[in-house]
């Protein structure tokens, strides 16, 4: 209890720190949206708050404070709905005037990411883009489920009992140890799930928690229709739910990844004939974060969010931030958020928004397509390449982040059936990935949103130019090394990190492979050199650090203490190519 208070005063102290003020704005596509709307009474639109939670300082004293999962997520959300109720304050007297007068049909406050939906006349955001509380008013436009494209083969190869994709990222080896999900919860945003389907019906969330009778509102979201039971509007969230958790009772078919975990849905994308909007995916977000609306339980939190959705280019501005807070929040509240990278490949640049941000080495955590049904693993022609200048300096970043199978994905449908032609696109890759993130927190389930980022980009197995590239990302994701790495984060375990560079230019170098002699463990060095591996404590490990054929190999032999971080870095040597000349005559 002492330590929860602790926490809750920093948090006030993170809190108090407002934004420095000045007046709000339009986004850039504003104008083109009111000009389309032209002649409409009121538009939709979503208006950011200036104050914000620093999130990061938030999350840095929690993990110094080797906070749990539980007070992680009651610290964040209290701290961001506090945030929201004390910088909305002012405003929302002020819509309160406007309602009465006409010039706003309806607002709703959203806690993450401190905003506020709102249907209004032109004139009254006119009147409210000038106050400094504000940052920005956007427009509500619509988004779209990534899809799915043409079958590429004739037939899928099936192997017995599951599929092929799950091979291709080991996940039976995890089944093996008895790491099947089991204890974790799963959710997406999608067109929404068949809740009777026989794959997973029994793991909804609603019925197999006695804790859920009466509120299966903290189950499945759906703030269009305000139905009880899962349903699908088409048929995509069926299939995407069956890939990161489908498991039948009866029959052999083990579509999923993390195949005994419980799962929640928010049906809010493609609705037939009801126009999806940001201000939907939003509210889901919101939704996904704190599902029973009680800060205090973490019992009903997903370990993961999927979304094969994203806004296509062209849509909106170039790096369109609109997400980026909300998603902010939304894991640093605990849940892991992977998007799908796009279809709209092979051409360059071509991510969705928001998949196409790159902030970080983990933000957003963007997933492509590869042919699991070859082994070779080549990445699919329609998958959305990289790079992303959607950065804090305008720099270019490699996209995506993973690949995992999305080729002839086979997996449940409506009707209680299996899709036996398989679908494509990134929106099948990506449930492949959520489930390996479920999987990893049933091994270690206070592993840290960014701690899953980082190892599911460590032990990923390279593909295509070697290290970190525009198609592959840093390669396919590896759920029997990612769970290994999850297990070596749990006490008995030490952490080597370092930077990786030139030794004659100093420049840091991607792509070098960090190897634990004799072991399975790996790694490689991200854009700025830096690396991080998880091994054993109290054991001298030689680590080799290779970056052929460029550099000449390095070694170092490092003693791990438990819980404890070494630092070793590695100047690489670079190998000077040798002209040979010779000169040859003929005898007489």
């Amino acid at each position: 209890m002492q330590k929860v208070s602790r926490f809750l005063i920093f948090c006030l102290i993170i809190s108090g720190f407002a934004a420095v003020s000045f007046a709000g704005q339009y986004s850039s596509d504003f104008p083109q949206y009111l000009a389309k709307h032209q002649g409409a009474e009121k538009v939709a639109a979503i208006i950011t708050m200036a104050d914000q939670v620093d999130l990061r300082a938030l999350q840095d004293e929690l993990s110094a404070q080797h906070a749990d999962r539980q007070t992680w997520h009651e610290t964040v959300v209290r701290t961001l709905q506090q945030k929201a109720t004390e910088s909305q304050a002012d405003l929302f007297a002020v819509l309160a005037n406007l309602t009465q007068s006409g010039q706003v049909e309806s607002y709703q406050s959203m806690w993450l990411g401190n905003l506020v939906l709102i249907n209004a006349t032109p004139d009254a955001l006119d009147r409210l883009v000038s106050r400094n509380d504000i940052t920005q008013i956007c427009p509500d436009y619509p988004v779209e489920n990534v899809g799915t494209v043409p079958g590429q083969n004739d037939s899928i190869p099936v192997i017995t009992g599951h599929e092929i994709g799950a091979n291709r990222i080991h996940a039976p080896e995890c089944w093996a140890m008895g790491i099947t999900g089991e204890g974790r919860l799963v959710s997406h945003i999608d067109t929404g799930v068949s809740g009777s389907h026989p794959a997973y019906s029994a793991r909804w969330r609603g019925v197999a928690d006695a804790r859920y009778t009466g509120h299966p509102g903290w189950a499945w979201f759906d703030p269009i229709t305000n139905t009880t039971f899962p349903f699908d509007s088409g048929q995509h969230g069926t299939h995407t739910m069956g890939t990161i958790c489908g498991r039948s009772t009866t029959t052999p078919d083990t579509v999923g990844i993390a195949i005994d975990a419980q799962w929640i849905s928010a049906g809010v994308i493609d609705r037939g004939g009801i126009e999806p909007t940001i201000s939907n995916a939003l509210l889901s977000m919101q939704w996904v974060a704190d599902p029973d609306e009680d800060p205090a339980t973490v019992w009903d939190v997903p370990d993961v969010c999927s979304n094969s959705w994203g806004i296509p280019l062209g849509y909106r501005p170039a790096c369109d931030e609109t997400f980026w807070d909300a998603l902010d929040a939304a894991e640093a509240a605990t849940v892991v958020f992977v998007f799908a990278a796009g279809n709209e490949g092979p051409t360059a640049r071509s991510l969705r928004t928001p998949g196409d941000r790159a902030t970080t080495d983990y933000e957003c955590f963007s997933v492509g397509a590869v042919t699991g049904s070859s082994p070779s693993l080549p990445i699919a022609d329609f998958s959305s390449r990289g790079p992303s200048n959607c950065t804090p300096t305008g720099m270019d970043a490699i996209k995506p982040e993973v690949v995992a199978p999305g080729v002839e994905v086979r997996s449940s449908v409506p009707g209680n059936g299996y899709e036996s032609s398989g679908w494509s696109g990134t929106s099948m890759a990506t449930p492949h990935v959520a489930g390996v993130v479920a999987l990893m927190r049933q091994a270690n389930p206070n592993i840290t949103v960014e701690q899953v980022k980082s190892i599911l980009l460590g032990t990923a197995g390279d593909l295509g130019p070697t290290g970190n590239d525009n198609a592959y990302g840093m390669g396919v994701v590896n759920a029997y090394a990612a769970v290994q790495q999850a297990f070596s984060l749990l006490s008995g375990w030490g952490v080597l990190s370092g930077t990786v560079t030139d030794l004659g230019t100093g420049s840091p170098i991607q792509g070098a492979r960090i190897t634990v002699a004799g072991r399975p463990w790996g790694t490689s060095s991200r854009i700025n050199g830096t690396y991080f591996l998880y091994a054993p404590a109290d054991t001298n490990w030689q680590i080799q650090v290779d970056f052929p054929p460029v550099h000449f190999p390095a070694s170092d032999t490092v003693t791990l203490a438990a819980g404890d971080t070494v630092i070793r870095d590695f100047a690489l040597e670079g190998q000077v190519p040798v002209k040979l000349k010779a000169s040859f005559s003929v005898p007489n």
